[in-house]
């Protein structure tokens, strides 16, 4: 098999990816989103949290806790009274 003129079109390919690229390059340069975190999630990003509290609240779902009428009737008031 014979193949004819490779380098000619090697080049017209690098040239069109090298004027392609930088074109693209100047278009990013200026992000689209926009990302604002909102007063109430930055104190509670602030706060400090204990891996005690942690190690309770993963106890309680293996013992089923959660799975309780009374803790699930006192979700279910507060969720109610939430959107009342």
């Amino acid at each position: 098999m014979k193949i004819n003129n490779i380098g000619n079109n090697l080049n017209r390919i690098r040239d069109a990816y090298q004027t392609h690229g930088s074109k693209s390059k100047k278009e990013s340069v200026e992000p689209a989103d926009k990302l604002e975190i909102s007063k109430e999630a930055r104190e509670l990003q602030s706060r400090k949290v204990d891996s005690k509290d942690f190690t309770v609240i993963n106890e309680r779902i293996q013992s089923g806790f959660y799975n309780s009428d009374k803790v699930i009737e006192k979700v279910a008031a507060a969720v109610l009274k939430e959107f009342s």
